[in-house]
């Protein structure tokens, strides 16, 4: 990289780009009056990039967003190469930044940030209605101004003609503008790659289904676990990327099933919009447009109060991505939440998580009625022949059904934590060369999260986090009453009718 003048700026640029070839020719024209040549020009650049790698100091190049020192440093990625320092007392425009922020090709400028903004203004525009969907909402895009994630993925769904698309281009360009706001399925790794380091968040529209190479591949992204790809025109070289990038995605159906990422997914369904109710999308974007500053405002004053409330934040049970999740709790106040409303409304989105995971995998219902509420030990091998009998042959000649004893038990190791959550427990034991797998009731009540998601409890009877609070919910091992058994079985019948077939709870 290079850091060389602008037009009362600094600007930080790979060598070997097209912005600093076309500077270092600039200042040769200017200097000497003439056009170097093609040679003279690769020769400077390659004894810059030797004098880079072995005599200048090294730093970090960053894309959109950075932190340091306890600050939090945002890219403007406007002309004039403006940033944004935040902190705990609030945040301003700096010159002088020590961040070295680069700006990939296609970077969109976001406009000079307001105060006294407030995010409410972008609901109304968006027309979300429902609660717990703009607690997720602003929960990612504060969550996305984080500089060290780990990051949830935003699922949105919706029937054609809900507005997931302009959705997405509104909570995107919020946080990180783009001339290419949307992409599509990227055909192989390297392509996701190139994608996440050249943007800040990745939003993928219209997406009828990932497949489970991707589903791995956005899983590592967004928990920082590093893509590596090989170099083009090389034979042995590789290019590695290991970063954290918050990442959208949105189709007609759920887009994320595999259980691991569904657990680190925020999921929101988008009602289709009432009649009266619609715009066009020129009137929406002008909207937006105008009230952009002070929609970046509000996003940073909120980013502020999470770095101030941060260290007096404890959460009494850490969730899945506890990172991202007491970092919106410290940022409660500038949401204008109660204390505990974010865990509230994150528990239940969780159990929805899970339901889905659940209800996605193609193993889980006729495990449960082969299970019937008892346990079973065995072979891998013995359990797929046994639920083969339950299903058919028609269901076992699909693609998604494990084909091989080795297929079922990864499944059922993905399956583990959200079985789990519904009281079942999944242990693999391993004597000699044989490997048992055991399935066993371990609570005689569903999970608490399940219950929540179900609406069975009203809000009285919970607690902050949005877990029930009524200790007469509680079972413990064998005291479990008559009355809470017929409730145990009445809820596994549940679980087994939702799971059964294509229905559909209206």
């Amino acid at each position: 990289f290079a850091t060389v003048p602008g037009a009362g700026h600094m600007e930080n640029w790979p060598i070997r780009s097209r912005a600093f070839k076309a500077w270092l020719g600039g200042m040769f024209w200017r200097e000497q009056g003439k056009v170097p040549s093609s040679n003279a020009l690769q020769d400077a650049i390659t004894v810059l990039e030797g004098a880079a790698l072995y005599g200048g100091p090294v730093e970090q190049a960053f894309v959109r967003i950075a932190g340091c020192n306890g600050k939090v440093y945002l890219d403007l990625a406007n002309g004039s190469w403006d940033v944004v320092e935040i902190d705990a007392t609030g945040w301003r425009m700096v010159t002088g930044c020590p961040i070295r922020f680069r700006r990939p090709r296609g970077m969109g400028a976001s406009p000079i940030p307001q105060s006294g903004g407030n995010l409410e203004e972008l609901r109304s525009l968006l027309s979300i209605e429902d609660d717990d969907t703009w607690v997720m909402t602003e929960a990612w895009m504060v969550a996305a101004l984080s500089p060290v994630g780990p990051y949830p993925v935003l699922g949105l769904t919706g029937e054609q003609g809900a507005g997931k698309s302009m959705l997405t281009y509104c909570i995107k360009s919020s946080v990180d503008p783009s001339s290419v706001s949307f992409r599509g399925i990227p055909k192989e790794q390297r392509d996701l790659l190139i994608a996440a380091s050249n943007s800040w968040v990745l939003a993928f529209d219209n997406l009828s289904g990932i497949p489970d190479w991707l589903s791995d591949a956005f899983f590592r992204l967004r928990t920082g676990g590093g893509i590596t790809a090989r170099e083009l025109y090389t034979d042995g070289d590789e290019v590695f990327f290991d970063a954290k990038r918050p990442i959208i995605l949105n189709g007609i159906s759920e887009v994320a099933t595999r259980a691991d990422l569904l657990d680190r997914t925020l999921l929101q369904s988008v009602p289709q919009l009432a009649q009266g109710k619609r715009k066009t999308e020129k009137q929406i974007l002008a909207q937006f447009e105008a009230m952009r500053p002070r929609v970046l405002g509000a996003l940073l004053d909120a980013v502020s109060c999470a770095i101030r409330r941060l260290p007096e934040v404890n959460l009494s049970t850490l969730p899945r991505m506890a990172d991202f999740a007491t970092w919106v709790t410290a940022a409660e106040p500038a949401l204008g939440l109660n204390k505990g409303g974010f865990m509230a409304a994150y528990t239940r989105n969780m159990a929805e998580g899970n339901s889905i995971a659940l209800s996605t995998s193609p193993i889980v219902s006729p495990l449960l009625a082969l299970l019937k509420g008892d346990s079973w030990e065995g072979t891998a091998g013995e359990l797929l022949g046994q639920l083969e009998a339950v299903v058919g042959e028609h269901e076992t000649n699909k693609k998604h059904w494990p084909k091989a004893p080795h297929a079922l038990s990864s499944a059922l190791k993905r399956l583990a934590p959200n079985l789990r959550k519904e009281g079942w427990d999944i242990g693999f034991d391993r004597s000699g060369t044989t490997r048992t797998i055991r399935i066993k009731r371990v609570a005689q009540e569903a999970s608490r999260a399940s219950e929540a998601s179900r609406g069975n409890l009203g809000d009285e009877n919970r607690d902050a986090s949005g877990v029930p609070n009524d200790a007469s919910t509680t079972v413990e091992g064998n005291g479990a009453s008559q009355a809470n058994r017929s409730r145990d079985d009445a809820h596994d019948a549940q679980i087994h009718s939702s799971l059964k077939g294509d229905v559909v709870e209206v």
